[in-house]
């Protein structure tokens, strides 16, 4: 989820005082979705949509302090973020932050089962 294209309803924004402010660069979106859904909202995704996101333009670029907002978020969500997330996109290679494809699971069934945060080839 990016807040670059996020909407939201504004009585759920005000109930969880918005963003939190202390993660000035990064990941504020992303925690801002998962305090939401502790209160039992759900994030919709409309896997149609086509966006351009330029990662951090406005700011000039990445940030250099992104790594703190970073270990303040992992903190926090540490206990809801297991190895083997659910919401996550198993074709995309986890040793890369730039959302690729894993070459390994080009023309494979790699990923459609899990079993404790491994992924079998069937």
């Amino acid at each position: 989820m990016t807040g670059a294209c996020l909407l939201t309803r504004r009585d759920c924004f005000d109930e969880i005082n918005g963003f939190d402010e202390n993660l000035e660069v990064a990941t504020n979106d992303t925690d801002y979705c998962l305090r939401l859904g502790e209160r039992g909202y759900s994030s919709v995704i409309s896997a149609a949509s086509v966006l351009i996101h330029n990662e951090g333009i406005s700011r000039g670029g990445i940030a250099e302090d992104e790594d703190e907002d970073l270990m303040r978020f992992l903190e926090r969500w540490a206990t809801r973020l297991p190895a083997d997330d659910p919401f996550s996109n198993p074709n995309l290679n986890n040793d890369k932050d730039d959302w690729s494809v894993d070459g390994r699971t080009v023309g494979t069934l790699i990923g459609r089962i899990r079993r404790q945060g491994d992924i079998r080839k069937i």
